[in-house]
């Protein structure tokens, strides 16, 4: 995506709904502790590791398994991308939401979504 905007460029995909614009996150969402990349690997690494063990702390089912992978893909993409370049690229702007994220962040929220309406139907 770097390649293809400048920063802050933004390109009309559908009009008045979703947009490309490039942003280099150094923060986390909404910019929060923006500029503080140790503590955001940190972090990263410690609910990376939190993930791991709690999927193999439970007998996950399938649809589960695919909530734990969305998140521990999701995870590590952003991480991969904080350690390579100091920011995470994010690029999709629905005009109705403030925030600009990437695809590993649809991951997270996904796998997030999925695992917590498993959670619930348990209950």
């Amino acid at each position: 995506m770097d390649t293809h905007l400048t920063t802050d460029q933004l390109i009309t995909v559908i009009p008045g709904w979703l947009a490309w614009k490039l942003v280099h996150n150094t923060g986390a969402s909404f910019g929060l502790l923006s500029g503080d990349a140790n503590l955001l690997i940190s972090i990263n690494c410690s609910a990376i590791l939190l993930i791991l063990y709690l999927y193999h702390r439970c007998v996950p089912s399938l649809p589960a398994q695919l909530g734990f992978s969305l998140l521990i893909g999701g995870a590590f993409g952003n991480l991969v991308s904080r350690l390579c370049f100091g920011y995470v690229v994010d690029f999709i702007s629905f005009h109705a939401c403030p925030v600009i994220f990437n695809i590993a962040d649809v991951e997270i929220i996904f796998g997030l979504f999925l695992l917590l309406c498993l959670h619930l139907k348990k209950q």
